[in-house]
């Protein structure tokens, strides 16, 4: 495969890991608020919708986490941007 076709398929990718992630932020700001049930459900659903993703695309299988892992660094920012740090 050609460099700028790898790139664009690259691109294709984070699109739809941007998409998954966004769609959960999104369900997280509905009103009313969404209950911790709901939200797992969510987020579960959205985790498989990233790993059949990853698995009809062949990736490697260290690909299958990464919905977890950036959108749990975006809760996190988003967590503790208003909670005051703890020293110590």
């Amino acid at each position: 495969m050609g460099k700028s076709k790898q790139r664009r398929k690259e691109g294709e990718n984070i699109s739809k890991l941007r998409e998954l992630i966004d769609e959960m932020m999104k369900f997280l700001e509905t009103s009313p608020k969404p209950g911790d049930n709901e939200i797992r459900d969510k987020f579960i659903s959205l985790d498989n919708d990233w790993k059949s993703y990853c698995a009809e695309h062949l990736f490697n299988p260290s690909a299958f986490i990464l919905f977890k892992r950036e959108f749990g660094k975006i809760w996190w920012k988003i967590y503790t941007k208003d909670k005051p740090r703890r020293n110590g």
